[in-house]
């Protein structure tokens, strides 16, 4: 399930990467997300990247055919105007190590 997420619920935003197509931030996200097999879901580390819609979308179908970090939800920057794709926070590195890491799970 894919939900909308206020872009207020956001604090705390870094970014921590920077590739020829994108920015990823990490970010806390208060609320307002129901997160697969957490204990406290009042609050957590995401990760955040600038996408269009078809880019999203993309990102959603790739995500239900394999295993890649969990896809939230969307939210819109009030500042740019620009949709933000919120996804799960690769506590031990980006995206590369993570599908290293999860290979054998493809």
């Amino acid at each position: 399930m894919i939900a909308w997420i206020f872009y207020d619920c956001l604090t705390d935003i870094k970014e921590i990467g920077r590739g020829g197509h994108a920015t990823v931030y990490k970010a806390t996200c208060l609320g307002g997300i129901i997160f697969k097999n957490a204990s406290d879901e009042s609050k957590r580390n995401v990760a955040l990247k600038t996408v269009n819609l078809q880019e999203f979308v993309n990102h959603v179908n790739c995500n239900s055919n394999f295993c890649a970090p969990d896809v939230y939800g969307l939210t819109l920057n009030p500042k740019t105007g620009e949709y933000i794709m919120v996804f799960q926070y690769a506590e031990d590195g980006d995206l590369v190590y993570y599908l290293k890491k999860n290979w054998q799970h493809l």
